[in-house]
């Protein structure tokens, strides 16, 4: 079946096949600056193939060459980003990471720990591509946010 034709026709009946992580997640989503101009039902599909992770300070997300299976949102505490030349990058809410790996499949070229207690969305890299796929606007807008010039989040 065709997963965002059947989500806008739920929609648009009133309802709504979001669970209560899912919606959190769609909330997560839309404070994201490169996915603001995607319709609201590319948005469901996203918080479907995505969860909510508790991570604890010193938890190790990923490290360099581990593969590229999830872009992460961060919705409360710190990451730190370490480069394969040790350079280090604190990102607190509302930031993202991970993208460029989850979007090419490629092996990761950064390793991420966990510098706070942290609440996280990870978007499933299969479910990102997919709407990413259907978006030539969402691609110029990813390409925007990893050059640094990614439009500020909606309040």
């Amino acid at each position: 079946p065709d997963l965002p034709q059947l989500l806008r026709t739920i929609t648009a009946a009133g309802g709504s096949l979001l669970q209560p992580e899912q919606r959190e997640a769609l909330e997560g989503l839309r404070l994201v600056g490169f996915l603001s101009g995607l319709a609201p039902h590319d948005l469901d599909e996203l918080a479907l193939g995505a969860r909510m992770e508790h991570r604890r300070r010193g938890d190790v997300l990923f490290k360099v060459g581990d593969p590229g299976d999830r872009l992460y949102l961060i919705r409360r505490g710190a990451v730190e980003i370490e480069s394969a030349g040790g350079v280090r990058t604190l990102l607190k809410p509302p930031s993202h990471f991970g993208e460029m790996s989850a979007v090419t499949g490629e092996p990761r070229t950064l390793s991420a720990r966990v510098a706070e207690d942290a609440d996280l969305l990870a978007i499933e890299s299969r479910s990102f591509r997919s709407v990413l796929l259907k978006n030539p606007f969402l691609a110029l807008e990813l390409a925007n946010a990893l050059s640094g010039s990614e439009p500020p989040a909606k309040p």
